[in-house]
């Protein structure tokens, strides 16, 4: 018998096969290479595909829309108006007027206008603000105002007791100083109609005034329209009142009561109007 040997065969390694370059191929399907040319076209074919199955899937699907909301200044909810009511005001000078806003977006603005105005204004049932509803044509409101305004503050004049200082006026009990008709600055909140008519009468030459008025409003402002920069309310510095008050000269014969009366009357005098009060 014959002995056959076996022997085990090798692991066969897989084959390697060189892959072309994408310009190798084009080159060879230049060069008339068959099998090369119906790869590219292949190739070709699916990309096309590919292509208009993208299309049609951007096309499907809703736009994506980002909303951006419009840049809008800020809105300062309490106010600082200043009003210049000159050498006859009380006080003289720059009064300082705090308002917060009725509306949702608006301005406060402040006209000086000449009487006769030939402002038509109403009172708003439901509000009670004092509303701007037109100007007659030839007077001072005219241009100045719009339909919808709503009267804030105005200047009026009317006689008032003035010209002693606060810290005399806190410590007579009684009102300190010369009556007088002054410029002063009168806010409509709680006002009725017949209160701002009368307000703007008082500026009439020939009833004392100075024929101008000063007028803060609140104006309606669009979603378009920029506001303007305001003042936020501040206090004027405790310092600052302080200061202006002791310039103030004393009124009401102070000074000359207080030297005519001898140490126990002013204790006497001060003692019997205490009394007086408690009874």
């Amino acid at each position: 018998s014959h002995v056959v040997g076996w022997r085990r065969p090798h692991p066969r390694r897989a084959a390697v096969i060189a892959l072309d370059s994408p310009v190798d191929l084009l080159t060879s399907a230049l060069d008339g290479d068959v099998p090369a040319i119906l790869e590219v076209t292949v190739i070709s074919a699916f990309g096309a595909g590919a292509v208009l199955a993208a299309r049609g899937m951007l096309r499907d699907e809703e736009p994506l829309v980002v909303l951006v909301p419009p840049v809008r200044a800020p809105i300062v909810d309490k106010v600082c108006v200043e009003v210049d009511l000159g050498d006859d005001g009380e006080p003289k000078g720059l009064t300082r007027l705090f308002f917060r806003r009725l509306l949702p977006r608006s301005e406060l603005l402040q006209l000086q206008l000449r009487v006769p105005l030939g402002l038509l204004i109403e009172e708003n049932e439901e509000t009670g603000h004092i509303v701007v509803t037109g100007a007659l044509p030839g007077y001072g409101a005219l241009g100045q105002v719009e339909v919808g305004d709503v009267i804030r503050a105005l200047s009026c004049y009317a006689e008032v007791v003035s010209g002693a200082p606060m810290w005399q006026q806190v410590t007579s009990g009684t009102p300190m100083g010369t009556r007088a008709l002054k410029r002063l600055a009168f806010t409509t909140e709680g006002a009725t109609f017949s209160d701002v008519r009368a307000a703007i009468a008082s500026h009439r030459i020939d009833d004392g005034g100075d024929g101008r008025v000063s007028l803060v409003i609140e104006r309606a402002v669009n979603a378009t329209t920029p506001l303007r920069e305001e003042a936020p309310a501040r206090l004027e510095p405790l310092a600052a009142v302080i200061a202006n008050d002791l310039k103030l000269p004393t009124g009401g014969g102070l000074e000359a009561e207080l030297q005519r009366l001898s140490p126990a009357e002013r204790v006497r005098a001060l003692l019997s109007r205490r009394g007086a009060g408690e009874e």
